[in-house]
């Protein structure tokens, strides 16, 4: 072959020239568009700068170069973040957490043919996902997580047919899944999880045949899993937990036999765990705690064998643990908690050896712990509280060296906590709190040298405090409070330094508070409350700067207040009521400016209180009630704009009720009965909206009804009793419908009944007694469901007696003696099945008294003497035989003789006391009435109907209808002593801190002879406790031992 023509070659040459010429200009023309393209959405940023992608920038063309084109297209592969083909086209875009903000409305996926991964997850990108992402189309992966999109997923997605993983998690989408996500054949992970995206999982996930990973979980889809999710036979890992999912969990998830991961928890799933589950031989996490599933534990579980993590909590799972569970040999944790399983823990749970955490607690497990657990030789945790579990704790428990946290408590453990607990060197956390557990702490628990929370509280523990427990150097929470535990507290208290929250309360701690506490200065919580400690506060306590609750109350602390208690600038609690303190009230209590509660009442406070409380004004509780303090109240008291409630009861305050009172825009509770105050209301006072309970008795306060009170709508309790007010009730007293209790006896209020207090169907308790009331008693009042006492007597009613008394279930005193009332006694009232006490005395009743008293079960006081009534025989009784003394329910059922020397003309002498609602027993012609004029307070009766209550002289089922021997009050008694009705009502608002809860249920019944044996001038009435009354509750036999002591000189065994 002949050498080709110089015009060959040149052409040849040419061609091959323009080829390559025409290849390098198209590529430079496609790198530079899609530079240009980056360029212009990072200049759509937000925060675009110099900083932000500094390596994204064309270069200047070298005018000693003209290969400028190859220069770009050099320098967009360069950019950071950006991965290009060999031909020089953007094939990769990884942006993640480089902080950019701003959308992608400027992102021209056009211009990018050639990408096939996208990543700008952890920036702060927002705006929607715009349909146009569908023209990548050889895209295979696209994140774009924990950014801020919103809007719906684009439909459009489902044309990137060649995706495989996808990633739009973390933000803040929502609408429904799109159903063209079931094109991406290809896709093999799909994460959405922690958006706002609803409606139903759709059915097309089925087709997702290439899925590995799902994750849905932190979204609000509803209804249930589509059965089609049996088809993703290559799942390894199903997240749909902490939605709105329900239904049953379908069978078809059996399917899954790559699944490694199953996680259904947080939704609202029905049914019991299909068994087809347990067919998952490769699962390794079930998850399916936080529904609503229920029957038992299939036994089938046993063949789960690569599972570690098994949480079935918060379920309503019945019946007990299968044994079968000990074949899971790979468990490391197990969460059975919050269900209603039963039966006694298998002794197979031994056998779980590579168990970590055990949480088998608030279920109702019964039977011993069995001792195989001290075979978990890796077990970490162990929560077993808060079920019925009885029996001692094993002595095995002390196997289990690597434990951390150990909770029995709430259980019915008992005996002795085994000496071996001491070789958990490991433990962090021992909670035995609220079992039966008895006998000496031991020593050993010393020995838990990482120990930082130990309860031992609610036990019967008894003995010293041991003083290795002083060794625990970690320990941060040390509560022992109510045990048996005496002695004193131990000086050596003062090493444990890291100590925050120390409880000693409810025991029998005596002696003084050591003056080394003061060397514990993390403590932030001291409850040193309900001993017998006693001498004085030390000034050491000042040291305690961290203190934010201080609980010293119902002691026998004596002495003053430390002056040093005023550097305790983070004290936002301090309780040291019912103590002996005596003094007056340091002017640093001023210091506390984080005080929310100040408590000092019950206590021998005297002197007036510090100008210097105005300055707590994060104050919202200050109790000073029941002490000896004096002087007027003070201005500053209206600086404490954050009181809520303000009690200065039962003291010898004078003056007036300071205007700046009237500040207190807060205030929902203000008692300052049983002083000596004096003057009118302030009319300050009438921007106390939000007031709830006010009782301002026992003073000597005048004034027209004040128009003040017409502002308090939300009144609760109102207490004006022994005042000198005068004027008309205001007619919108009742309009809130909130007022329970209306106390304004001995006043000189009259008028008529407002319309408004008859419509009060909220109202419990009623005293109207002693004013100058008038109206028809028919007509002003009505029919009242709460209503258990009314006194309205010594005015000035008139009418008939309204049938509607009968319609008042609650009622069970009822008092109108002293009116003009006429006409007969109504039939109905026997309907009011709950009366155990009606005094209708000194009115102008005619006619036969009704037989359907009868009905009246619970009646043991009847007073109608001063009418005109007749009755012909006994009043029968539909009510069984009373019982006897031995059915007094409650607290306290004691049986006194009266000494010999002190008998009257009864030929019987015995008293009952008994708390339990029941009137008590007492023999021959009784008067059953609480002595109104007798220093013990009065009674509610509770309705005898035969609780207790003994007629030895009457037939079976028969009542005696009486008059009392006396009629008018006595008027021969200390000057000082008050009627005992309105002790009463002096009672119910003296335990402050439980009311209105607390009630003087305390049942007195006594010989109506012993009037005439005892002479109230003298001191032996004194001895019998005619002087300051005493509280007593059938709640929990509050005021027992003081009545004892106050009827002793009179009793004999």
């Amino acid at each position: 072959m002949g050498l080709p023509s110089l015009s060959t070659v040149f052409s040849l040459v040419s061609s091959l020239l323009f080829v390559i010429l025409h290849f390098s200009l198209n590529v430079a023309s496609d790198s530079t568009g899609e530079a240009h393209a980056l360029l212009r959405w990072k200049a759509s940023l937000q925060n675009h700068n110099t900083s932000l992608l500094p390596s994204w920038t064309l270069y200047l063309v070298n005018s000693t170069n003209n290969s400028a084109h190859h220069k770009t297209k050099s320098s967009l592969c360069l950019w950071s973040g950006i991965s290009c083909n060999h031909a020089g086209s953007v094939i990769g875009v990884n942006l993640t957490s480089l902080s950019l903000r701003g959308t992608l409305d400027e992102f021209s996926f056009s211009l990018f043919p050639q990408l096939s991964y996208l990543n700008l997850s952890t920036n702060e990108l927002f705006g929607t996902i715009p349909p146009q992402i569908s023209n990548l189309s050889k895209l295979k992966h696209l994140d774009l997580s924990t950014n801020k999109f919103s809007g719906n997923i684009p439909p459009e997605i489902g044309q990137l047919h060649s995706l495989s993983g996808l990633d739009l998690s973390e933000n803040k989408l929502n609408g429904y899944i799109p159903h063209s996500i079931g094109n991406l054949s290809n896709l093999e992970v799909l994460y959405l999880y922690q958006n706002n995206l609803s409606g139903s999982i759709p059915i097309k996930i089925g087709k997702l045949m290439s899925l590995t990973d799902l994750w849905l979980s932190y979204n609000w889809f509803i209804g249930s899993i589509p059965p089609s999710i049996g088809s993703l036979s290559n799942l390894e890992v199903l997240y749909l937990n902490n939605n709105n999912l329900s239904g049953s969990i379908p069978k078809e998830i059996g399917k899954l036999m790559s699944l490694i991961d199953l996680v259904l928890s947080y939704n609202q799933f029905t049914g019991s765990i299909p068994h087809s589950i347990c067919n998952l031989s490769n699962l390794s996490i079930l998850y399916l705690h936080r529904n609503n599933l229920c029957g038992s534990i299939p036994p089938e579980i046993e063949k789960l064998t690569s599972v570690t993590d098994l949480g079935l909590s918060y379920n309503w799972f019945t019946g007990s643990i299968p044994t079968s569970i000990g074949s899971m040999s790979n468990l490391k944790v197990l969460y059975l908690n919050n269900n209603n399983l039963s039966g006694s823990i298998p002794k197979e749970t031994g056998k779980l050896m590579s168990l970590i955490t055990l949480e088998l607690s608030h279920n109702q497990f019964t039977g011993s712990i069995p001792p195989s657990i001290g075979s978990l030789s890796n077990l970490e945790v162990l929560y077993l509280n808060n079920n019925t579990l009885p029996g001692s704790i094993p002595k095995e428990i002390g196997k289990l060296m690597s434990l951390t946290n150990l909770w029995l408590n709430n259980n019915w453990f008992v005996g002795l906590i085994p000496p071996s607990i001491g070789s958990l060197s490991n433990l962090e956390v021992l909670y035995l709190n609220n079992n039966n557990l008895s006998g000496s702490i031991p020593k050993e628990i010393g020995k838990l040298m990482s120990l930082i929370d130990l309860d031992l509280s609610y036990n019967q523990f008894t003995g010293y405090i041991p003083h290795s427990i002083c060794n625990l150097s970690n320990l941060s929470i040390l509560y022992l409070h109510r045990n048996n535990l005496c002695g004193s507290i131990p000086p050596e208290i003062e090493k444990l330094t890291s100590v925050t929250d120390l409880g000693l309360s409810y025991n029998w701690f005596t002696s003084f508070i050591p003056s080394s506490i003061g060397s514990m200065s993390n403590l932030k919580v001291l409850y040193l409350n309900n001993n017998n400690l006693s001498s004085s506060i030390p000034k050491e306590t000042g040291k305690l700067m961290s203190l934010i609750t201080l609980e010293l109350s119902h002691n026998q602390f004596t002495g003053s207040i430390p002056p040093s208690i005023g550097s305790l600038s983070n004290l936002e609690v301090l309780y040291l009521n019912n103590n002996t303190l005596s003094g007056s009230i340091p002017k640093e209590i001023g210091k506390l400016m984080s005080l929310t509660n100040l408590w000092l009442n019950n206590n021998w406070f005297v002197g007036s209180i510090p100008p210097s409380i105005g300055s707590l004004s994060n104050l919202e509780v200050l109790y000073l009630n029941n002490n000896n303090l004096s002087g007027s109240i003070p201005k500053e008291i209206g600086k404490l704009m954050s009181l809520t409630e303000l009690v200065l009861s039962y003291n010898q305050f004078t003056g007036s009720i300071p205007p700046s009172t009237g500040s207190l825009s807060n205030l929902t509770t203000l008692f300052l009965q049983q002083n000596n105050l004096s003057g009118s209301v302030p009319s300050s006072l009438r921007r106390l909206s939000k007031l709830q309970f006010l009782s301002i008795g026992f003073n000597n306060l005048y004034d027209s009804f004040p128009p003040i009170f017409e502002n308090f709508t939300k009144l609760i309790y109102l207490i004006l009793h022994h005042n000198n007010f005068i004027g008309y009730l205001p007619h919108d007293i009742c309009q809130s419908g909130s007022l329970r209790y209306l106390i304004i006896t001995d006043n000189h209020f009259f008028g008529l009944i407002p319309k408004s207090l008859k419509n009060c169907t909220s109202l419990v308790r009623v005293r109207l007694d002693g004013n100058q009331f008038t109206g028809n008693i028919f007509e002003d009042f009505g029919i009242y469901p709460k209503l258990n006492f009314i006194n309205i007597s010594h005015n000035k009613f008139y009418g008939q007696i309204s049938s509607n008394w009968g319609k008042c279930p609650q009622l069970r005193d009822l008092r109108m003696n002293g009116n003009d009332i006429s006409g007969t006694i109504p039939l109905e009232i026997g309907n009011a099945t709950n009366l155990g006490s009606i005094d209708l005395s000194f009115n102008h009743l005619v006619g036969e008294i009704p037989k359907e008293i009868g009905q009246l079960t619970s009646l043991i006081e009847l007073i109608l003497n001063g009418n005109k009534l007749s009755i012909e025989g006994p009043i029968a009784v539909e009510a069984a035989v009373p019982k006897f003394k031995n059915d007094c329910h409650d607290v306290l059922c004691l049986t006194y003789d009266l000494k010999a020397e002190e008998e009257t003309k009864s030929s019987k002498k015995t008293i009952n006391i008994a708390v339990s609602g029941a009137a008590g027993m007492i023999c021959n012609h009784l008067l059953f009435k609480c002595l109104w004029f007798c220093g013990l307070p009065n009674v509610l009766w509770g309705g005898v109907g035969g609780e207790g209550a003994v007629f030895p002289q009457r037939t079976e089922r028969s009542v005696h209808v009486f008059t009392p021997p006396q009629t008018q009050p006595l008027t021969s008694y200390p000057q000082n002593i008050r009627n005992l009705d309105n002790q009463q009502e002096a009672s119910e608002s003296y335990a402050v801190g439980e009311f209105p809860t607390l009630r003087m249920r305390g049942i007195i019944v006594v010989l109506a002879e012993m009037l005439s044996a005892i002479d109230l001038t003298t001191a032996e009435a004194l001895m019998l406790g005619f002087g300051d009354p005493i509280v007593i509750s059938t709640k929990n036999g509050l005021g027992m031992t003081e009545l004892y002591e106050a009827l002793h000189p009179y009793l004999r065994f």
